[in-house]
């Protein structure tokens, strides 16, 4: 029966003393939705109002209170606010944040089936507000489409909010009355029968967090498949029978498109038993990511951190087809049993010298996904740069070629789009920024934007603005964008070199080839402007992944991987100070077609070592290495760093090595996944060992007997944490280490470079994630994320400056790239980021006061 509507709010009613109503926005089971003014300040906000009829239930008004308690409980910018509370005539009402967008539920009704990307954004931004729920002891209970919200914030970027609290439950001890216990009681049948988790429908009173992790995984399956996990169509009694006893789908059959991990991720994502479940909301997203990484990255191919199907950290999961309809209507939340506001039916769904036993397996099922998930990205992309106007160059024209034509202000205008309007104000701005004048900048910003500038100038402007916030030591003195300006592929993690010439910023992109991943380099000036042509330093590649850049006194090395390659590898090649070709490539290792980090180090004779993770061996993935002559030739054979022993718990791995080669040792950060457990070690040897020449020894057609490593051996992360993306770089005095922990946040050590042992450890940032490293003889600096902010510190034997805001990012992006620049104190950082519907590298310069002074 719909709600009364004789108990309508009039328009222009003042609700206590300070809220007029404007109009209505909405109507559900429970209550109605008003745009509303608070008259002391004209800020537009929305009202909710428990419906006339209601207001003499109990239970009723408790929840209503309860939503009000839960959400200002838990601070997230994925939650939306509520920020008052108050009576109208004898009817409670909230006052919340004014969302203008749509709902989730919306969005597939009119789509139905959503991209891969979108679908990470907008469940990762789900797991993040969640997380903080739980972490204050708040379960949502209630999780479905309608009640994740879908907005665009000022940059024009996607913000999901998490809805409804009114069914939360405080389910951590605090000592509560019978009264609440009753309540949760009479409570644990509340909620949405489709999203129900197995104890919900049973009516258990031991429902936790767990419950909404069972939700969320029915929304991804929702999202991808365009069709709910259960049949609705047979009635409640019939979804809950379902959902108690039925067997799980298997996506495969419905999604052929998407990997086989998928399926192992949603099987233990609706494990009926929570405990077999993920047991924190961070674990969910990373996992989900790890298991669309086959087909996300073989599409898109998003991210240069993305390890194997186990152990990846994908790239942001942002969409440019979020299509949101324009005007924007304003539309708050409403609370269970609401009914959208427009709902369309009838919608379609959517080597030489190595051993055999170490060269890596071929997967050529992953190489099929790569072309479907090709076309399908391509086909998005398009539609999302001609149908909504994205973007203001024709698609994919610009080449690696020399340039044409120079602007007034020395940018390379090597395709149409740089002799824009737009190109001279950008110009400007990046001169003001390196001249101290940020306000300049910013206008010059906003010249930009009218002049047609409007995707990439926003992103500069947002990234100006986040860098004007900070009050730390370290001061952004350039900024810019490496890409030409109409090349709209996905960038991936760029990597940055500072050389004689300059700076040297590479990166790999398709718009040489649309069937192809190639790594290109380009030059740029003290201001961060081009001033070379983008050249192509990987032609030979079919899916360039990792490009790393290493500084070798007058030249540099390029260090990538291919899987796709006729023969995949790890490769390495010489450039020359400017980023041009000037030595083959080379093949130093074989792989397979699975997620590989390659690392490189320089030892002080001239000579290089590389270090990268197999997945040859059945029962575990281990580290290689492997040692190149100054012409980046193979010296003997590949070695073996690591010898792990296969278990029933799952298959361990050591991956994600970082080295560092100094005070005659060899120095690896990695971590070492057993099970569920993941923790950071660092394993060092003087270059003199000989077991730099042998390596572990194997047991030709046999498991090892315990797990072996080379050298020495000593853990960094803290036992019964969950600790990864570690970083090693040395001084002349000390080796640092740093990496990301679920306890700690960022974490680092100060380390005594011969025996490894900590001078100190210290916790850096509690809310920081992929940290990267770099030193001077006299000095480390640590960049990472916090809060949607890039961050810098420098650190010292004496401890970790205050950190310093040098931009913004958005989602989960890699890991940024950090290096000295030729100026004491002055640091390079380059990082991808979301920019008009597409992923975009970014550079930028701070300099830094003396960490003595």
């Amino acid at each position: 029966m719909p709600p009364d509507q004789s108990s309508n709010v009039p328009v222009g009613a003042v609700l206590a003393g300070k809220y007029r109503i404007t109009r209505e926005i909405g109507r559900g089971g429970m209550a109605a939705v008003y745009e509303a003014e608070n008259i002391a300040i004209g800020k537009r906000i929305a009202v909710k109002v428990l419906a006339a009829e209601l207001i003499t239930s109990r239970i009723v008004r408790e929840r209503f209170q309860r939503e009000a308690r839960a959400t200002a409980a838990v601070r997230s910018p994925y939650i939306c606010d509520v920020y008052d509370v108050g009576e109208f005539d004898g009817r409670p009402f909230l006052v919340m944040e004014l969302l203008e967008g749509e709902s989730l539920y919306d969005r597939m009704t009119r789509v139905r089936r959503l991209d891969i990307e979108l679908t990470l954004r907008i469940i990762t931004q789900t797991a993040k507000g969640l997380a903080k729920a739980h972490s204050s002891n708040i379960v949502h209970r209630d999780l479905k489409p309608e009640n994740l919200f879908l907005i665009k914030n000022e940059d024009g970027e996607l913000i999901t909010k998490l809805l409804d609290f009114g069914l939360a439950k405080f389910y951590a001890p605090t000592g509560g009355t019978a009264e609440q216990a009753r309540l949760t009681r009479e409570g644990a049948l509340f909620g949405t029968p489709a999203y129900m988790s197995p104890e919900q429908a049973k009516g258990r009173g031991e429902v936790d967090h767990r419950s909404d992790l069972w939700a969320l995984g029915c929304i991804v399956y929702e999202c991808l498949s365009g069709q709910t996990v259960w049949n609705v169509d047979q009635g409640v009694a019939m979804i809950l029978a379902q959902v108690a006893s039925a067997a799980v789908p298997l996506p495969s059959k419905l999604m052929p498109h998407l990997p086989p991990t998928f399926d192992e991720w949603f099987l233990k994502a609706l494990a009926r038993d929570p405990d077999d479940r993920f047991q924190t909301a961070r674990d969910f997203a990373h996992t989900l990511a790890i298991a669309l990484a086959p087909a996300s990255e073989s599409a898109l191919l998003l991210d240069d951190d993305t390890a194997s199907p186990s152990r990846v950290n994908l790239a942001s999961p942002v969409s440019s087809s979020l299509n949101l309809p324009g005007p924007l209507t304003p539309v708050a939340p409403l609370l269970p049993g609401s009914t959208p506001g427009t709902v369309g039916a009838g919608l379609p769904s959517h080597t030489d010298h190595i051993p055999p036993e170490l060269v890596g397996r071929s997967r050529t099922s992953r190489s099929v996904l790569a072309l479907f998930g090709l076309a399908a990205v391509t086909a998005a992309t398009l539609y999302g740069y001609r149908h909504l106007g994205i973007g203001t160059g024709p698609l994919g024209s610009a080449k690696a070629s020399a340039p044409s034509a120079s602007s007034p202000d020395g940018l390379t205008a090597n395709a149409p789009l740089e002799r824009a309007p737009f190109v001279a104000a950008l110009g400007r701005a990046q001169r003001a920024i390196a001249g101290g004048n940020g306000d300049q900048a910013l206008t010059e910003l906003d010249s930009a934007v009218r002049s047609g500038g409007e995707g990439l100038a926003i992103n500069l402007r947002s990234h100006l603005r986040a860098a004007l916030e900070n009050t730390g030591p370290c001061k952004l003195t350039a900024l810019g964008r490496p890409r030409p300006f109409d090349v709209t592929d996905h960038a991936s993690r760029p990597s940055i070199a500072t050389t004689n010439a300059g700076v040297i910023v590479s990166w790999v992109d398709g718009h040489d080839d649309k069937t192809r991943r190639q790594a290109f380099t380009t030059l740029l000036d003290a201001n961060l402007q081009r001033a070379s042509a983008v050249r192509n330093v990987a032609p030979e590649s079919m899916n360039a992944r990792f490009p790393q850049l290493l500084p070798a006194g007058d030249r540099m090395v390029l260090l990538y991987w291919d899987g796709l390659a006729a023969e995949p590898g790890v490769f390495v090649r010489q450039l020359d100070a400017e980023g041009r070709i000037t030595g083959p490539v080379r093949r130093v290792a074989p792989v397979g077609r699975g997620e590989y980090s390659p690392t490189l180090a320089r030892a002080e004779d001239g000579t290089y070592w590389t270090v990268w993770e197999d997945d040859a061996t059945d029962g575990a993935e281990n580290l290689l290495a492997r040692h190149l002559d100054a012409g980046l030739s193979p010296i003997g054979n590949t070695i073996r760093l690591t010898s792990l022993r296969p278990n029933r718990n799952g298959r361990p791995a050591a991956y994600k090595p970082s080295l560092a080669i100094s005070h005659g040792h060899v120095h690896v950060v990695f971590t070492l996944r057993k099970g569920t457990s993941r923790r950071v070690y660092l394993l060092q040897l003087p270059l003199t060992s000989p077991e730099l020449q042998s390596g572990v020894a194997l047991r030709p057609g046999k498991a090892p007997l315990k797990d072996t490593f080379v050298g020495h051996v000593r853990a960094l992360g803290r036992e019964g944490s969950s600790s990864d993306d570690a970083r090693v770089s040395c001084t002349k005095d000390a080796c640092i280490a740093v990496w990301a922990d679920d306890k700690d946040g960022i974490a680092a050590a100060y380390l005594e470079p011969q025996t490894g042992e900590s001078l100190w450890r210290r916790e850096i940032a509690p809310r920081g994630t992929k940290p990267s490293l770099a030193t001077t003889p006299l000095v480390g600096a640590v960049a990472y994320y916090e809060n949607s902010r890039l961050r810098l510190a420098t650190v010292t034997r004496d401890g970790v400056s205050a950190a310093s805001t040098l931009g913004k990012v958005s989602g989960i992006q890699p890991n940024p790239e950090l290096v000295p620049s030729a100026r004491a104190n002055e640091w390079m950082m380059a990082w991808r980021d979301y920019e008009s519907g597409h992923f975009e590298a970014v550079v930028a310069r701070a300099t830094c006061r003396n960490p003595g002074q």
